[in-house]
């Protein structure tokens, strides 16, 4: 196969790739003159930030955190998790994670 490219004085590059790609049927559009016409700036909604969510290892850090430092809250964070319904952390549904980390931060 042998592509042949003729380049004639006075042609635009947007000619050009028409001669070059005509058999594929491409089809470019010139670019468009810039107006004076003004755009008006819409607002947007923005949602609300909220803070980092609570992942299962931001809760088990803390969990081990207290409880290194104080043994005797392991039972009191068992019964947080019970409250909730897990028997463990790994048991515990995550829409209770930020729930459960709030109370145990706060013992």
């Amino acid at each position: 196969m042998e592509i042949k490219v003729v380049v004639e004085l006075g042609t635009t590059t947007l000619d050009i790739l028409r001669s070059i790609f005509q058999p594929t049927i491409l089809e470019v559009e010139a670019p468009k003159r810039k107006s004076n016409a003004k755009v008006e700036a819409k607002p947007v909604e923005v949602p609300e930030l909220q803070g980092p969510a609570v992942t299962v290892e931001i809760l088990r850090k803390t969990v081990g955190d207290k409880t290194r430092n104080k043994p005797e809250l392991k039972p009191v964070i068992k019964e947080i998790l019970g409250r909730y319904g897990a028997p463990n952390i790994t048991e515990l549904a995550e829409e209770h994670y930020a729930a459960v980390l709030k109370e145990v931060e706060a013992i």
